[in-house]
């Protein structure tokens, strides 16, 4: 088990002129503890002095963070070389070597990596189909667009310093690839909002019930009232916390890493990646 997990919601991630936005971000510690936060980035420097300064070893976090990690089995380009986690990070590093931000950006960025003949004009991944969830090759209406957010996340991720792998990635990751290293999930608030807590819908203003819920599978995040109120009045960071104690959830019961059974004999989650607590099978 982690000792704690950081959630990160990418809505919003971007301003109308395509430049970053602060990402809204929670952090929950097994020593009992929730606090929220924006950060000016999902970079490795920025991610590590938050949860190292809260007294947790970079090696025991869960990353969850609201964007696509991975592609389409059709659609990964021949560069994309390596094993295991390798693989989405040097879409990480290309992205970063993408000119500009925001939506138009990311179209240049992702309109390389659609195939030009395909059944599927905006293909999906088995784990999005499972999870009625959108494409990342999706960009209109913007409520669905996940790709903007995605790419600005993979910009962060690769940092400057040339895209040199800081973490494990799962479920392109089975065991340890990245020595003293913390591990990056692929998580949706909409799945976890309904999976772990029992929403259908997000209802941030219920957010004291997610807690609840979260303290009777053995995950006491205790939080003061006025932080309650707080996430509870602003949807974005009720989502990032949602990632933050969902992964903490499915931990506690063993699920994080093996969402179901036969997770670990599954050849899809490896080759395309998966979403955290998607328990439904991989083919």
């Amino acid at each position: 088990m982690f000792d704690a997990y950081l959630g990160i919601d990418q809505t919003g991630a971007v301003r109308p002129d395509g430049t970053p936005r602060p990402l809204h971000a929670a952090l929950v510690t097994r020593a009992g503890g929730l606090v929220v936060k924006d950060l000016p980035s999902a970079s490795r420097e920025v991610l590590e002095a938050w949860t190292e300064g809260a007294g947790v070893r970079w090696s025991r976090v869960a990353i969850v963070l609201d964007v696509v990690i991975g592609l389409p089995s059709t659609c990964w380009p021949s560069w994309a070389t390596g094993e295991g986690g390798e693989r989405p990070w040097s879409l990480f590093a290309r992205a970063a070597e993408t000119p500009g931000w925001g939506r138009p950006a990311g179209e240049r960025f992702f309109e390389t990596l659609r195939p030009r003949a395909s059944s599927e004009p905006l293909p999906r991944r088995h784990c999005e189909r499972e999870a009625g969830a959108n494409s990342v090759f999706v960009t209109r209406p913007f409520q669905k667009n996940v790709q903007t957010g995605t790419f600005r996340v993979w910009k962060d991720l690769a940092g400057a310093g040339g895209g040199r792998r800081w973490a494990n990635v799962w479920a392109f990751d089975r065991r340890v690839a990245v020595r003293r290293a913390p591990w990056i999930f692929e998580g949706y608030p909409s799945l976890l909002w309904a999976e772990v807590f029992g929403h259908r819908r997000r209802a941030p203003a219920r957010f004291g019930e997610v807690l609840s819920s979260a303290k009777a599978l053995g995950v006491d995040a205790r939080a003061r009232a006025a932080l309650v109120r707080r996430v509870a009045a602003a949807p974005d960071v009720a989502d990032a916390a949602v990632l933050a104690l969902g992964a903490a959830c499915l931990d506690a019961e063993g699920r994080l890493m093996t969402p179901f059974r036969a997770f670990g004999t599954q050849v899809i989650p490896r080759q395309e990646g998966w979403i955290a607590g998607l328990a439904r099978s991989g083919a």
